[in-house]
């Protein structure tokens, strides 16, 4: 089918249209066989023990015809080709955003990679923001297990109405457990009461999905403002907002006692740019980084007696991800080196959410020039624990002065678009390739190690691992040679001490790709 013969949606609302056309079928089937239930049950239960019990005596007496054998089923209809309203659904979708109509349910869908349940879970909770009948639907489908009337749907309804058996049940019940991805970034809300069971809590959208879902013209951008608003965050009484402790507020920063973490570390920087082995284009967009941070100084002198001149950008804020090992410390040193100044990181992972405003406190107080925030996605992800309103005042304060902070992570998309919009710079470090790996193995060992003959091409060939990667497999060498009984035959490390050093590394070694190492040594034992 073309996309030109599917019907598109005109925009979000007509797309809501068709959901809930389908939720009422759905609702209708399932009170129908509630009242048919019901029903059978009056007729045949003679007091309240009968009635909750039914569930087990339906299945031995007849209530109706004849009483028989079990009934022979009918085999199931040969399938045909027609869609199901979920594919059918889908095509219409994408005609859609073909054309640029973005619809609201689908878009969130996409996003968090909800499942065909969570999103119908998602529509069930709308339904009542949209219509009351629904919840006048839902409180007839909850029946007397009910304590407190409401509009909500609860845990057991949704299961009940969307799974067909007990494997989807299983796997549905998963949806709202802590880890799932709706409650985790919550955007769900099941309140929960001590004295009920967890399967009758109700469930509700947060309210900024909910205005986000029912919007005319909804966009990417709103629905990243909207997982924004939602990410969990501290009181509003953290003890950083109430002291109102940076200089800027007027309150002197000695009068706090500094808390100084174990992962808090200040060192001289060493590596130059000649030591970075990076696509030249990336070494292109690092020095001008580099080049600003030095002119910095002088012109914030420049501009210091002018009007208006504390409202100026010094400083600079740049995220830096990359996979484990790429050598994104190496490409803060060379900058700070180029600057002759040391590099300050702190690794949030080692900070305790609770002490976020003693670290930020004391880091205001040693306004380091270039400052290193590994871990940057627990601080400034979406599921950050440490108010957002503290690291605004910390960001602005490091804007004033001449300086540079890096946000270090290893996916881009780990820092919250709230904060990735705010970023000056954005680099990405990608894996070496396989002339950047030849380059980095010949350069992993320290020139004090004497080096055999050692197959440089085929390491580099052979094992696509990071730059850091590679330091750690030569270190492993340099200590399998030092560790060699028969070290005495051999004045330096060999192919073996590699081998072994690789295989203690867990790397993936057949016969053959050994045979090829060895040939490529000239052959020589080991």
């Amino acid at each position: 089918m073309s996309t030109h013969q599917i019907e598109r949606f005109a925009d979000n609302w007509s797309y809501l249209r068709t959901e809930l056309s389908w939720l009422d079928h759905l609702l209708m089937a399932a009170v129908a066989r509630q009242r048919k239930q019901t029903k059978e049950v009056d007729r045949i239960a003679q007091n309240k023990a009968d009635r909750v019990s039914s569930h087990w005596w339906q299945g031995i007496v007849s209530l109706e015809g004849k009483a028989a054998y079990d009934d022979c089923r009918k085999p199931p209809a040969a399938s045909t080709t027609k869609l199901g309203y979920q594919q059918q659904l889908e095509l219409r979708v994408q005609a859609s955003q073909s054309t640029g109509i973005l619809l609201a349910l689908p878009l969130l869908r996409d996003r968090l990679n909800l499942t065909v349940f969570e999103k119908n879970l998602t529509l069930l909770c709308l339904a009542p923001e949209i219509n009351r009948r629904y919840a006048r639907i839902y409180r007839y489908l909850k029946g007397d297990d009910e304590i407190m009337p409401n509009d909500l749907p609860t845990i057991d309804l949704v299961l009940r109405l969307l799974c067909r058996n007990d494997t989807e049940w299983s796997q549905a019940r998963r949806s709202f457990t802590p880890e799932a991805v709706l409650v985790r970034r919550g955007l769900l809300e099941i309140p929960t009461r001590s004295h009920d069971t967890r399967l009758n809590s109700v469930v509700r959208l947060a309210d900024p999905l909910v205005d986000f879902l029912l919007s005319d013209r909804p966009t990417a951008t709103d629905l990243d403002g909207v997982l924004d608003a939602t990410q969990p965050i501290l009181e509003s009484d953290s003890p950083f907002m109430a002291a109102g402790s940076f200089s800027s507020a007027g309150v002197s920063l000695s009068s706090f006692e500094p808390f100084i973490p174990e992962s808090y570390v200040t060192q001289q920087a060493t590596v130059t740019w000649s030591d970075l082995v990076l696509p030249p284009s990336l070494l292109a967009a690092l020095k001008p980084i580099a080049d600003r941070l030095q002119v910095q100084p002088q012109v914030a002198q420049q501009w210091q007696a002018t009007a208006g001149a504390e409202a100026l950008k010094l400083g600079q804020v740049m995220a830096l991800t990359g996979a484990a090992g790429t050598g994104k410390m190496s490409v803060v040193q060379a900058i700070a080196h180029q600057q002759s100044t040391a590099v300050t990181w702190l690794d949030l992972a080692q900070v305790d959410p609770d002490q976020a405003a003693s670290v930020l406190q004391d880091i205001a107080a040693q306004a380091p020039t270039v400052l290193m925030l590994k871990s940057a996605h627990l601080w400034f992800g979406r599921l950050a624990q440490v108010h957002r309103a503290e690291l605004h005042r910390f960001l602005a304060l490091r804007r004033r002065q001449p300086s540079l902070t890096v946000l270090v992570t290893q996916r881009p998309e780990a820092i919250a678009p709230y904060w990735r919009r705010q970023i000056d710079q954005q680099i990405a470090i990608p894996m070496p390739t396989a002339s950047d790996r030849l380059l980095l193995w010949q350069r992993a060992f320290p020139p004090s190690i004497p080096l055999g003959d050692l197959p440089w091409q085929w390491l580099a060939d052979q094992f696509p691992i990071s730059g850091g990667h590679i330091r750690a497999i030569a270190h492993e060498a340099s200590l399998c040679a030092a560790l060699d009984p028969s070290s005495y035959l051999h004045t330096s490390l060999h192919i073996g001490h590699l081998l072994q050093a690789l295989v203690n590394d867990q790397q993936s070694l057949t016969l053959e790709s050994i045979d090829q190492a060895r040939y490529t040594c000239s052959g020589k034992p080991f």
